[in-house]
């Protein structure tokens, strides 16, 4: 009953008795096939173990026939450790990423996970476990901050967020742009070459003739 303390984690309940042998009327025997027995956990933080008497569960007409008449509970409880778990915003993994879109950041960000564990469940995991990635489908065009998400390993939590500074821009109006702005630039350079050359015909035409 309860939770153990923040930071730690029940890992194993051991009974020293798994069945029993009882005696009775069988109407009531018959309505008989558990024993339910709740320790105490609020707030532990190191493995223990408790006794109960196994009479004192069974209803007053129903005999106790086993030899054992004690069950002991071992409840292991283990702290939880943390572990950080660096690497690169180039190693985020972009889903849904529309062909008419690209994705600018900064790819040399180092960023950092933490995870909180038992130390036989965390200690040998590493990043690419986790599979780091974006869901595009969630942004829009523009500037942004963009959520990191990663793989759920059973056994771990995830204790921080991770994010980045992101601009997704349309490729289609960036091209549209592009070439708007090279058409005008074309124009004008012809305009003035023609106009050049339209000077230097009348100074020719107008210029005296020697005898």
């Amino acid at each position: 009953v309860g939770e153990v303390k923040d930071g730690y984690e029940l890992t194993k309940q051991k009974l020293s008795v798994d069945k029993l042998q009882i005696a009775g009327i069988k109407s009531v025997i018959d309505k008989v096939d558990k024993i339910v027995l709740s320790p105490q956990i609020d707030q532990m933080d190191k493995t223990f173990e408790l006794s109960y008497t196994l009479k004192e569960y069974l209803p007053g007409d129903v005999k106790l026939v086993s030899s054992d008449k004690e069950c002991k509970v071992t409840l292991t409880i283990e702290e939880l450790i943390e572990k950080k778990l660096e690497f690169y915003a180039k190693d985020i993994k972009f889903l849904n990423l529309r062909t008419d879109v690209t994705a600018d950041y900064n790819t040399d960000e180092k960023l950092s996970l933490t995870i909180r564990g038992l130390a036989e469940v965390i200690n040998g995991l590493e990043i690419e476990q986790f599979a780091p990635h974006i869901d595009m489908n969630n942004l829009v065009i523009g500037e942004q901050r963009a959520n990191v998400n990663f793989e759920s390993i059973e056994g771990t939590q995830i204790v921080n967020p991770v994010s980045i500074n992101i601009e997704l821009k349309d490729v289609t109006t960036q091209t549209e742009e592009t070439v708007s702005d090279g058409v005008d630039e074309t124009t004008e350079d012809e305009d003035t070459e023609d106009k050049k050359t339209e000077s230097e015909k009348l100074e020719g035409e107008g210029a005296p003739v020697p005898e």
